[in-house]
């Protein structure tokens, strides 16, 4: 039902005609849309720490991120050598 109501608000309805049925609209489709602003902003006083939070988090996710990356690369040289050095045992075999 909820979001019947936001399409039907947010929507403009081209069968409105009438100066009045226009202007009720748009004020209901204003008030509607700051109660829903009002419902998703944080009051100022958490709004530093939040971002604060948020800073943090992105950053220990970044570092985790970059190691992960670090260990995948390390993996890659270390598959990679084991690879070559196969082909190497394998020709030293087929050679003698």
């Amino acid at each position: 039902m909820m979001a019947t109501l936001d399409i039907l608000i947010l929507q403009e309805i081209d069968g409105l005609t009438a100066k009045g049925e226009r202007d009720a609209f748009a004020t209901a489709k204003a008030e509607y849309l700051a109660e829903t602003e009002q419902r998703f902003v944080l009051p100022s006083a958490k709004q530093q720490d939040f971002c604060q939070t948020v800073a943090r988090v992105f950053g220990t996710a970044c570092q985790q991120l970059e190691s992960d990356h670090k260990g995948l690369i390390d993996a890659d040289k270390e598959n990679s050598r084991v690879l070559n050095n196969r082909q190497v045992l394998h020709e030293l075999e087929s050679n003698a």
